[in-house]
């Protein structure tokens, strides 16, 4: 079965995000603005990329000359270490409830 997911921010983690950079880089620092953030209660999968936070930090620094790159690198190099999770919200098949998914290849011929 495909299935369709957009990549989210849920509140708590971007508040959790923010006060953490304001505390370590003052409260002048650039970081994603509050209304980026998805309720809680919406984020139907969670992943954990533990993993492959590291490569995610190299892939964040290639394109460090864009300014927008530039910033969330420095926000997440101070916060991502912590829960390095990605959150998403399943659009297709329509989320029904339930435990949050863990693995967007479940249920996916050839997946998990």
């Amino acid at each position: 079965m495909p299935k369709l997911y957009y990549i989210a921010l849920s509140v708590s983690r971007l508040t959790a995000v923010r006060t953490r950079a304001e505390a370590s880089l003052g409260p002048g620092v650039w970081t994603p603005p509050l209304e980026m953030g998805i309720g809680d209660d919406d984020i139907t999968t969670v992943v954990d990329i533990s993993g492959f936070w590291d490569d995610k930090l190299r892939a964040l620094a290639a394109h460090a000359s864009q300014s927008d790159a530039q910033a969330l690198l420095r926000v997440l190099s101070l916060t991502g270490q912590d829960n390095p999770v990605e959150e998403y919200v399943r659009a297709d098949p329509p989320w029904t409830g339930g435990e949050r998914e863990s693995d967007l290849f479940q249920g996916v011929v050839g997946g998990s």
